[in-house]
């Protein structure tokens, strides 16, 4: 089996004071499955609003079974959640300028494990944001967005 994890380098000191001013920023932010980065292991974006659209999906694949896409918002790479019974199929890719997804590698996980990595994420991300008294509407949104795929 393999192991999923969704890494944010909560520790950059630039995104922490970003993030105290603005109540957003980027930072280092990537998955990683076993010891595979993606898209890479310097890729930065903006974890406050991405993990908020990736729990929205994730609410949509639990509710409907239909697949999702899960973008970064910096750049081309997503990733396909294709629910599979108690499994979900996870395709990571890259947008072409012909606007087809090139699919790179593709694993599959337990549904439930892959519900618990974005939950566990989002925990300790907005504890760190709570810790630093972030606030503002992205952080509303992210809290909604957790609350809801807790209670599924």
């Amino acid at each position: 089996m393999n192991k999923f994890s969704i890494y944010i380098d909560i520790d950059d000191p630039k995104f922490l004071s970003k993030l105290q001013a603005k109540g957003n920023a980027s930072c280092k932010f990537y998955l990683l499955i076993d010891e595979w980065p993606f898209p890479s292991n310097s890729w930065r974006d903006f974890p406050l609003i991405v993990l908020n659209w990736w729990l929205e999906a994730f609410l949509i694949l639990s509710k409907t079974g239909v697949a999702v896409n899960n973008n970064f918002m910096n750049g081309p790479f997503e990733y396909i959640c294709e629910k599979r019974g108690e499994m979900v199929l996870l395709s990571f890719g890259e947008r072409t300028l012909a606007d087809t997804l090139e699919i790179q590698s593709a694993v599959e996980l337990a549904f439930s494990e892959y519900k618990n990595t974005l939950v566990h994420t989002a925990e300790e991300f907005l504890a760190v944001l709570n810790s630093y008294s972030v606030f503002g509407e992205d952080l509303n949104k992210l809290m909604q967005a957790l609350e809801s795929v807790r209670s599924l």
